[in-house]
């Protein structure tokens, strides 16, 4: 029973140590081609403030909205409509560092509905709401001035 016992753990470390095959991250095969994603988020970008649907940037590009969207999602990692939101959000966030806009303008001029919409989406992007980032933005430049 001993050896048996030794000559199972010996086959068991020697599999572990030398019999493992190196694992290869999988190429890609599948998802956009890369001038029709660029396309795709170029045309995203124009339309931040319309109304956008993954019919609308699909058609854009000459797919069906179902297949774009798979494929969309497998070049990206998000959904058509994740990666918008996301989209308005950075916009939203680049507005709101001007000094320009108030919070509820901002959100109308990236094409959320109203300020609460643009903030619940703001905080779970940037983990914060955007109220606090402006007045650590005006603290800031307050300091920066002394």
């Amino acid at each position: 029973m001993y050896g048996e016992g030794l000559s199972t753990a010996l086959a068991a470390h020697l599999l572990r140590e030398y019999g493992a095959t190196v694992l290869r991250p999988k190429s890609q095969y599948g998802g956009l081609p890369r001038a029709k994603l660029v396309r795709a988020v170029e045309y995203i970008q124009d339309q931040l403030d319309a109304d956008l649907a993954v019919s609308g940037i699909a058609q854009a590009i000459g797919m069906s909205p179902f297949y774009f969207t798979r494929l969309f999602k497998e070049s990206t990692g998000q959904s058509p409509h994740q990666y918008v939101v996301e989209a308005r959000v950075r916009r939203a966030k680049e507005l709101l560092t001007t000094g320009k806009f108030t919070i509820g303008e901002a959100a109308h001029q990236v094409g959320f509905v109203d300020q609460s919409h643009l903030t619940r989406h703001f905080k779970r992007v940037f983990g914060l709401p955007p109220k606090r980032l402006l007045e650590s933005q005006k603290a800031r430049d307050c300091a920066r001035r002394f």
